[in-house]
């Protein structure tokens, strides 16, 4: 897709931006731990053989070296369940706040919206609202709204789907992108909520996980990987209905709809992979 084509919202280009920098990040982070699992004793060689065995920087870096080095090995030898644990949370946040800035952008930058019954239906503390800037008045505009469709409460992709629908922005969503959303969404809850401890709310929304009740989850590399790819084909989805909803023609969206694809092609194929497994 050529720049000059199509113009992205700069917050949805920073959003699929940062998925990106985040998968960087994940491939830094574990190659660390392979690394300092190992790095004690390859000091030790390499100090011996250039003989700085007696420098103190040498002798404090290979003390460090020892001292994390078990727990290096022992995250390395669990799949970096901590890692993508925490990674897995980075990755929710980004998606919603992308869902939030669009929300926000399209009631501030689009006056339609203004006349879609469940906006204008909606109430608040007026002087509030007449005091904020406009760019404040569209924050809260979209805080009400997210309280009115009670999208908190709601799951997966319903979360999201409640608010952009609103904004013009909803649409499908193929069940592979479903499932992998709301598996991170739980995964997520399990893990800030329950200090990752598997409950039985959990059980019921990812049954196909089949994971015993009070169990610690774990977290694999493939099932981050898995999220990543959902959150960035759900990116690209909603990024194709903005492109949409401004207008562009079936030929400016030709590029953009083949990498599309090729992410629904690579999500497929990571929920096949996990079957098959």
């Amino acid at each position: 897709m050529k720049p000059n084509d199509i113009v992205i919202p700069r917050f949805l280009a920073a959003a699929v931006e940062e998925l990106l920098t985040l998968s960087q990040f994940a491939a830094m982070v574990r190659l660390g731990f392979t690394v300092g699992s190992q790095l004690a004793p390859l000091l030790e060689q390499l100090a011996r053989g250039l003989g700085l065995e007696s420098e103190p920087g040498v002798s404090l870096l290979r003390a460090e070296a020892e001292e994390f080095g078990p727990y290096a090995a022992s995250e390395a030898n669990a799949g970096f369940t901590y890692v993508n644990s925490l990674l897995a949370v980075r990755l929710l946040t980004i998606l919603e706040s992308v869902v939030d800035e669009a929300v926000v952008d399209a009631l501030r930058s689009r006056s339609d919206v203004l006349d879609v019954e469940a906006v204008r239906k909606l109430k608040g503390p007026l002087v509030d609202f007449m005091r904020a800037s406009d760019a404040d008045r569209s924050e809260l505009l979209a805080e009400m709204l997210s309280h009115e469709t009670k999208a908190t409460f709601k799951t997966g992709v319903g979360k999201f789907e409640a608010l952009l629908e609103i904004v013009g922005l909803g649409g499908g969503v193929d069940e592979e992108g479903r499932r992998g959303i709301l598996e991170l969404t739980e995964v997520r809850n399990v893990v800030v909520h329950r200090r990752g401890r598997v409950d039985s709310r959990f059980l019921k929304m990812c049954p196909w996980l089949d994971i015993p009740s009070a169990h610690i989850l774990v977290i694999t590399s493939e099932m981050f990987e898995r999220y990543r790819r959902a959150v960035g084909y759900y990116l690209l989805e909603v990024t194709r209905r903005w492109v949409v909803r401004e207008g562009h023609t079936a030929k400016e969206l030709e590029p953009f709809l083949e990498t599309l694809e090729r992410e629904r092609h690579s999500l497929r194929k990571s929920f096949a992979s996990e079957q098959a497994g």
